[in-house]
Order: C-alpha cells, then sequence, then structure tokens
C-alpha cells in the first residue's frame, strides 16, 4: 500500500520488493491511499483480489490511520506488514523497520552539534543502521495465520 502523494518511497519499495518476490513466485501490486477514507474501499479491492498480505509503505497518514488500518486488516483477514514497530501496538501482524529510540538519539546529536555552531551543510547524511523485526502472534492468530517457527525464531521480538 502506498500513497501516491509521496511516489517515492512507493517506487523505491516496489523496485526493492519485486526481484524477491519474483524469485518466490509471488505476485506484488501496489494499492494506492492518498486520503484515511480510501483506506476501506483499497483494503477491499486488496481482498477482492485474493491477496493475502499488505506491505504497508512508511506514510505520514498510514502512521495515523495504522489501527484502523490494523482493524481492516483483521475485518478482511489480510495479514499486514508495517514498516514500524508502533504498528503492531495497534494490532499489525509483523512489522520491520528502523529502530525510532535510535533514531532520536541521533537526530537529538545533530541539533546538539547545531546549537553549538555546526554549519548543518556540512554534517553528513546518515541513514538508520538499527533495524527490528517483530512478530505480533495475538494478530496472527486474529486472523488464523499460523507463522512458521523458523519466521518466529528470526524475530527480534515476539508479541504473544
Amino acid at each position: 500500500m502506498v500513497n501516491p502523494y509521496n511516489p517515492y518511497d512507493g517506487e523505491r519499495q516496489a523496485s526493492e520488493l519485486l526481484p524477491s518476490a519474483q524469485k518466490l513466485g509471488l505476485v506484488i501490486k501496489a494499492f494506492e491511499a492518498k486520503h484515511p477514507e480510501q483506506l476501506q474501499p483499497v483494503i477491499e479491492q486488496i481482498a477482492a483480489e485474493k491477496f493475502d498480505a499488505i506491505i504497508i509503505t512508511q506514510n505520514a497518514m498510514f502512521y495515523n490511520e495504522r489501527k484502523r488500518l490494523a482493524q481492516l486488516g483483521r475485518a478482511y483477514r489480510i495479514a499486514t506488514m508495517a514498516p514500524a514497530d508502533l504498528f503492531l501496538d495497534a494490532g499489525a501482524v509483523m512489522s520491520y523497520g528502523p529502530v525510532w529510540s535510535a533514531m532520536f538519539r541521533n537526530a537529538a546529536r545533530y541539533v546538539d552539534k547545531i546549537l553549538k555552531g555546526a554549519n548543518p551543510a556540512e554534517l553528513p547524511v546518515q541513514q538508520p543502521t538499527q533495524f527490528r523485526f517483530v512478530i505480533n502472534l495475538k494478530a496472527a492468530k486474529a486472523i488464523d495465520l499460523e507463522i512458521p517457527p523458523i519466521v518466529v525464531s528470526r524475530a527480534d521480538e515476539v508479541m504473544e
């Protein structure tokens, strides 16, 4: 699921997913939602086309609507994979993404450097270096999804 108002993220993620999906014989398709009122019709379309899961891309609107996305996933029995563990508390099945607390600490270091006189243009751009894979077994059970033990064993955290 992508928000076309932020096309770079959707295109980038789709291009990164496509080679792996093809190797595994999986079909992926981008579904677009620009506004919260489009979420239910889009998930209905995903269900009608018989997709088993939704990968939710990083987007502020999706973060704001994470509880609704998880509820719709449960209602239509579609597994939801999210870009941050914040979605799991809302009821998503899995998440893989950067550790937000580490990113915020790093941002605070940059603010400190700037306040002490550093030129922001001279500070290097940094990418996240810590990532977490989290599984919500309760959410999986709610849609009768059995996650293979090998996948569970690879998770950094398992919510039961």
